[in-house]
């Protein structure tokens, strides 16, 4: 049985005409608003990168939370440092350095790190280490500084390590 239109008055006809173009326009703006227009794309991309962000924040977190090699005073850290240094354990020493929010040592810090061993600066560090004195005006309960201070009272060599707040330990963060 088909349904036959002729009987319906014309002001339904364009009524019902006039509903579906609403609702289509409605749902085509919808579309467009939420997913297909610049706007709604780039409001995606910016969501998208506070979850990453997010991620890499709760990996970061977790890393630093797991994280063992360092001391609990700054100065146990540089004397852990410095036995690894000593012994030879270069893999070991690159533990006690600072982390990235990768949750691994600073590349710039192990990269400098691997070339001055490479460039035969090993010595040379564990003078520094053994010869660097705290320096108290420097440093605050985040950030404990060691210098080296040559005969004209100027810092030749400064060792600034960090606390890992989140494992209370402290890491090596520049020599």
């Amino acid at each position: 049985m088909r349904i036959s239109y002729k009987f319906w008055p014309a002001w339904a006809k364009y009524s019902a005409i006039l509903g579906g173009v609403v609702v289509v326009s409605f749902l085509a703006f919808l579309t467009w608003s939420r997913y297909l227009s610049p706007d709604a794309r780039a409001t995606r991309a910016q969501q998208e990168a506070v979850r990453e962000i997010m991620r890499n924040q709760d990996n970061y977190e977790a890393a630093m939370r797991a994280d063992t090699y360092g001391g609990k005073t700054p100065e146990e850290t540089l004397k852990m440092f410095a036995d690894a240094v000593a012994s030879g354990n270069n893999d070991l020493a690159v533990k006690f350095l600072e982390f990235d929010y990768s949750g691994k040592p600073k590349k710039e810090l192990e990269d400098g790190f691997k070339k001055a061993i490479q460039d035969g600066k090993k010595e040379l560090m564990l003078e520094v280490i053994n010869k660097a004195e705290f320096d108290p005006q420097a440093s605050d309960e985040n950030y404990a500084w060691f210098d080296v201070v040559g005969k004209d009272g100027m810092a030749e060599y400064s060792i600034c390590l960090s606390l890992n707040r989140y494992a209370y330990i402290w890491k090596v963060k520049s020599m």
